[in-house]
């Protein structure tokens, strides 16, 4: 079988912008051939010059853009010789490109359906009364629901995925033989970029049509793409099939962009970050091999030329895995650790007979429990409700004592200490717990100045003048920018009683950070913090919460974290404090898996977790300011709690919960509208005589 006829091909093209700041060489004799029906990928950092490419490719370059030297030829014809009229044939009609972000590349105040028409006119003869039937078919083949409705709908009232499939639909709208796809599922979540992506493929199979595909995502090009090409800094480093790619990688910068790429059943421990960054493209000294300043396998020859990608050399071989030979040093180790509770039952008529009172049973909360953390690893433990998960952590904090087993702290066991005494020891600054709920876990009538004070002056024996200057850089750590002009007034005045739950997780972090301990074991405190955010939505806080504690474990030489958290948080938190995923499921079963294993299943309840918050969120708010207001009655503890807050303030308070009340009825219907407008009156005549 003969191979198929190249449809596109790139010689030594060299490209660059002119700027004030300097000429910036973009691309350095990239060479590249693509066939008809075949799938390219086309990888690397972002900067290494991929989309710069295909807007070479397509012509549609920056007025600053130069091509320096080479040739682009398409089915034939030289791209960079052709006029722009003869462009204009070919742009939308033969090759088509699908942008990055599909909301910025569709016009926000034309309808969809109108859109794809325009291009139809454009590029095709079909005959005006036939314009929108072609629109409703574009949109029913790239499998939009609904295509007859969505004809009519403009790019904001549709999701992410459905822009997508707009976009698609109108660079397939005209059979193009070359599909440039820049970032396809950029934004999109796992469920539907695979259906983007099954969808670009099945399409292209029927049309017998050539695909670039611009991507970072090594897993997804190895997935979908016939051909990978790797590129760097502006060059073509290296372009294999993809199965050969990742089995025998030639290029170093290849070998290393492969390890820093975690898969499903590979070690997270044999990952490796790629050393520096990619060299400033306005040097006038670039060397020939633009990697060679961060190539761990270069020698002097890659100065005066590029490594000989066609077989390895002996003296720039790449291949080898990077690891850290030295082994990790287990800060914790559990050995066969039992927990049991006896659980008292009704006697039998034997045991009666015999005398027996009541027959008493044993609950095994924690069976045979063996695992190691290693220093600077953080641990995900997620399982059912009753699985187990708050039980093992308070026996690894020694709140409870175990009942069989063996708790060894770097090198030390001290299961043996009981947990009554074990908060007098030196370990309890160094293993802490920050508790699921914190609002119960503090001290209602301490300040949040005390709630902090108060561990280190027992624990750590500081004063008072030696904790306020680390504690007010660590609030300022902690998150959003209104929270902390509140959280600065509030933490020396103000009772904990008033705080959100969001200000009480915050106080309580605090407290627990600033005996720079070496443990943090925090128990789903992703789920309040996102709670207390009323903008825009409950994901922010998380994603503040988890910078947080990466930067923390960063700064604190890898202390390590185990998390029990929310699978709507856990996706965001293995993110930024990537490590190993423990699915815990009751009794001497642990099952350990790489993070992005649990990452794809905790994505798929994301949506959920937000659309039932937000729906929440007025009345949450609206709870919590009525609590606070009825605890006004009682005189005595408002001489405790409340000495500093004026009326003005109460009344700001009852206003914003007002409106607050007012806000959840108008997204409910009419006469719930009237009853939580009720409500709200009857709040603020409670708050307003103050």
């Amino acid at each position: 079988m003969s191979a198929p006829a190249t449809l596109l091909s790139v010689r030594n093209l060299s490209l660059e912008f002119r700027t004030r700041s300097g000429t910036v060489r973009a691309l350095e004799e990239v060479s590249l051939d693509v066939a008809r029906g075949e799938t390219v990928g086309i990888v690397g950092e972002s900067g290494s010059g991929k989309s710069v490419l295909s807007f070479a490719i397509l012509r549609i370059l920056d007025a600053a853009a130069r091509v320096t030297s080479g040739t682009i030829r398409f089915a034939g014809m030289d791209v960079m010789a052709a006029s722009e009229a003869e462009l204009d044939t070919v742009r939308g009609r033969e090759i088509a490109m699908i942008f990055q972000n599909p909301r910025t590349a569709l016009n926000p105040i034309r309808r969809v359906g109108k859109q794809i028409e325009d291009v139809l006119r454009a590029h095709t003869t079909t005959l005006s009364d036939a314009l929108r039937s072609r629109a409703v078919e574009c949109l029913a083949q790239v499998r939009i629901p609904d295509p007859e409705r969505r004809y009519a709908a403009y790019p904001f009232e549709l999701s992410g995925g459905q822009c997508q499939r707009v976009m698609i639909a109108l660079a397939l709208a005209c059979a193009p033989q070359l599909l440039i796809a820049d970032e396809p599922t950029t934004g999109l979540d796992v469920t539907t970029q695979a259906a983007i992506m099954r969808l670009i493929r099945e399409l292209a199979r029927e049309q017998q049509m050539a695909t670039i595909l611009i991507t970072h995502d090594l897993a997804l090009a190895s997935e979908h793409c016939d051909r990978i090409i790797v590129m760097h800094a502006g060059q073509i480093v290296e372009s294999a099939p993809a199965a050969d790619l990742f089995v025998r990688p030639v290029h170093p910068y290849t070998a290393q962009l492969i390890r820093s790429t975690p898969t499903p059943d590979g070690d997270i421990d044999g990952l490796a970050s790629i050393p520096g960054n990619l060299p400033d493209l306005r040097r006038s000294d670039l060397p020939r091999c633009r990697f060679l300043e961060r190539c761990t396998r270069a020698v002097p020859r890659c100065v005066a030329e590029p490594p000989n990608l066609l077989e390895p050399q002996a003296d720039h071989r790449p291949g080898a895995s990077i690891r850290n030979e030295d082994p990790a040093v287990n800060v914790l180790d559990c050995v066969e650790l039992k927990k049991s509770f006896p659980v008292a039952g009704r006697p039998t008529l034997r045991a009666l007979l015999r005398g027996e009172r009541r027959r008493e049973s044993r609950l095994h909360a924690v069976d045979d429990v063996n695992f190691s953390i290693a220093e600077g690893e953080s641990v995900g433990l997620v399982g059912e409700s009753g699985c187990g998960k708050s039980t093992l952590v308070r026996l690894i904090t020694r709140m409870l004592d175990y009942t069989s087993g063996d708790i060894i702290y770097r090198g030390r066991n001290i299961g043996f200490i009981p947990a009554r005494k074990f908060a007098e020891t030196a370990f309890r600054t160094k293993i802490q717990m920050v508790f699921q709920d914190p609002t119960d876990s503090l001290n209602p009538r301490f300040s949040a100045s005390d709630a902090i004070e108060e561990p280190l002056r027992r624990l750590a024996g500081v004063t008072a003048l030696a904790w306020l200057a680390p504690l007010g850089l660590l609030l300022a750590t902690l998150g959003p920018q209104h929270v902390l002009s509140q959280i600065a007034w509030l933490y020396s005045e103000l009772a904990l009683i008033t705080f959100g739950g969001a200000y009480a997780v915050l106080s309580h972090v605090a407290e627990r950070a600033v005996l720079e301990h070496g443990w943090l074991l925090a128990g789903q405190m992703a789920d309040g913090l996102g709670l207390a955010e009323s903008t825009p939505g409950p994901l922010i806080l998380v994603l503040q919460f988890v910078a947080f504690v990466a930067a923390y474990q960063s700064e604190t030489g890898g202390s390590p974290v185990i998390v029990g958290i929310a699978a709507s948080a856990l996706a965001i938190w293995f993110l930024f404090v990537p490590s190993f995923l423990w699915i815990f499921l009751g009794g001497p079963h642990i099952e350990r898996l790489n993070a992005n294993i649990g990452l794809r299943t905790a994505l798929a309840f994301v949506t959920a977790a937000v659309v039932g918050v937000i729906a929440h969120l007025s009345l949450w708010f609206t709870a919590h300011v009525l609590f606070a207001s009825v605890q006004r009655v009682e005189t005595d503890l408002i001489q405790i709690l409340y000495p500093m807050w004026s009326s003005i303030q109460w009344r700001a308070v009852g206003l914003t919960a007002l409106a607050a009340v007012l806000l959840f009825g108008l997204h409910q219907n009419i006469l719930r509208t009237l009853a939580v407008a009720g409500s709200g009156a009857l709040l603020l005549h409670l708050i307003w005589p103050l």
